[in-house]
């Protein structure tokens, strides 16, 4: 694992976790590993939520760094992080559908567009780096992912619980805007 920088506080909602703590549902919040936007001691800045351009934070699975957006609850995953992270691979396509609509998101690492492609055998619609970067998922498109892979929880021991932590955690109900149709 890779740390981040040095020093943080929580974004909104995560205020109460210091450095190594566990939140509710089981994941560790390596505080003292990420660095959030506009901080003033050495590292790595955060990087920002391509949704809503909120610095994000890390989450750690597995030895896996998942970086998550407490504001939406979407997930940015580094290039080949899905794939370790579900236990299995993940063939990439040849080309994503063009049906699926223009990309409408920037990448957070290299700020390229996003293209929008349904992830392996799920009808999930995930936008992803043209460049390998990693891969976006909003709120829930995670715990659908894996749920559409249930061999996948043949690799993760009796004892590990980060999966369906990390399920319940991106499944939950958010405050929804009232301003907002749908």
């Amino acid at each position: 694992m890779v740390g981040r920088g040095s020093g943080c506080s929580a974004p909104r909602g995560l205020r109460g976790l210091g450095p190594g703590s566990r939140d509710p549902h089981g994941l560790t919040w390596p505080m003292a590993g990420i660095m959030m936007a506009g901080g003033k001691e050495g590292g790595v800045r955060a990087l920002q939520c391509p949704k809503c351009h909120e610095p994000m934070i890390v989450a750690e699975y597995r030895d896996v760094e998942v970086d998550c957006c407490a504001a939406c609850g979407g997930v940015w995953l580094d290039g080949g992080e899905l794939e370790a992270l579900a236990g299995l691979a993940v063939p990439p396509k040849e080309r994503p559908d063009p049906a699926l609509g223009p990309p409408d998101l920037d990448c957070p690492v290299c700020v390229h567009k996003l293209v929008k492609d349904r992830y392996g055998r799920t009808e999930v619609v995930v936008d992803k780096c043209p460049h390998g970067d990693g891969v976006w998922l909003d709120a829930g498109e995670l715990g659908q992912i894996l749920a559409a892979y249930p061999e996948a929880a043949e690799h993760a021991s009796h004892d590990d619980h980060g999966a369906a932590a990390l399920r319940g955690f991106f499944d939950a109900k958010r405050p929804q805007d009232p301003n907002k149709e749908g």
